[in-house]
């Protein structure tokens, strides 16, 4: 996977339009709330990027299978995203800040989002699953918490709909790359 490529993936993993959209159907679009959660989100998806060859190593698995298995997660998720309608409200836990829950885990730390950082981790480097998920990352944040929810989602649905084809283009690019290289 090309770092290019790698970053149209974490953006589209990362779906800053479903991020706002969820945000805000949870009602902890504050920006506290959003800023943490994503900063707590970027934390995870570095470490996870850090722990990538470990991770790999420890199941048994090549690179490249992973690259494999990172590309069916996505066109799964992405395939899922295009179809189904807009994020529905997640709910908080009282004595849990909602930048944890519900911003960074479930909304923001998903699992194709973990896959993709522990295979850029280990395709790419460090450097460039910063990159890439922290623009996501901030893109989502600023989208969340400095656009006012208006009513009007049809907009927010269609740019994370079309995050979602992008997320199925790569994961094909991902599979045949992984296919090809073993």
């Amino acid at each position: 996977m090309t770092a290019t490529l790698f970053f149209l993936a974490a953006i589209a993993a990362a779906d800053p339009a479903r991020f706002r959209l969820a945000v805000h159907a949870s009602g902890v679009a504050q920006p506290s709330a959003v800023l943490g959660g994503a900063g707590i989100a970027l934390v995870v998806t570095v470490g996870a990027a850090l722990a990538g060859e470990s991770v790999i190593n420890w199941l048994s698995v090549s690179p490249e299978s992973w690259r494999i298995a990172a590309g069916i997660v996505a066109g799964f998720t992405g395939v899922r995203r295009l179809v189904g309608g807009p994020p529905v409200a997640e709910p908080t836990l009282g004595s849990v800040p909602a930048a944890v829950i519900p911003a960074a885990f479930p909304i923001l730390v998903t699992p194709v989002v973990l896959m993709l950082a522990v295979t850029g981790g280990v395709d790419l480097g460090f450097g460039n699953v910063v990159t890439g998920f922290g623009a996501a990352l901030i893109l989502g944040a600023a989208a969340a918490a400095l656009v006012p929810d208006d009513g009007e989602s049809r907009l927010w649905l269609a740019g994370s709909r079309f995050l979602a084809a992008i997320l199925v283009l790569v994961a094909v690019v991902s599979i045949i790359s992984g296919i090809a290289d073993i």
